[in-house]
């Protein structure tokens, strides 16, 4: 017969550990970083607050300045920036929901060189997926 307590303690483990590789960054080698967040409310609640802070659709940015990682290329030469976010809800036990988000930053590089302009990927330094806050529409729940 198997000890309960035993029992209990390796599911919690299990549990850990899933957890810990969806928060866990997946590459510092230029990937998206997501951030996870996890929330005491329906998929649905959650849902309904991430359509009202308009996550889902894009955004434009005033510069790249402030939200991209460190890039090789000089940041002044980015030009019409935009950001859209990737909204990944996973169901919890209890009733509760698992929020991973993931920021892509596009712009316009202008090269002095015409024929190396172009649009580019760009990896977000998290603060606009820090900057996504859920709270507002769950008093004191913070992402």
């Amino acid at each position: 017969m198997k000890n309960p307590l035993i029992s209990a303690c390796v599911h919690r483990l299990c549990f850990a550990l899933l957890i810990g590789c969806y928060i866990l960054p997946y590459s510092a080698s230029g990937q998206a970083v997501p951030y996870t967040r996890i929330y005491p409310k329906s998929k649905e609640d959650v849902d309904k607050a991430l359509k009202e802070l308009q996550a889902y659709s894009g955004q434009r940015l005033p510069t790249v300045a402030g939200f991209v990682a460190e890039n090789d290329q000089a940041l002044d030469h980015y030009e019409r920036a935009f950001c859209q976010f990737s909204v990944d809800l996973l169901i919890e036990p209890s009733d509760a929901t698992m929020v991973r988000v993931t920021a892509k930053i596009t712009a316009w590089y202008a090269d002095p060189n015409p024929s190396k302009s172009g649009y580019q990927v760009l990896s977000s330094n998290g603060r606009l997926e820090l900057d996504l806050r859920l709270e507002g529409n769950f008093r004191g729940m913070e992402w």
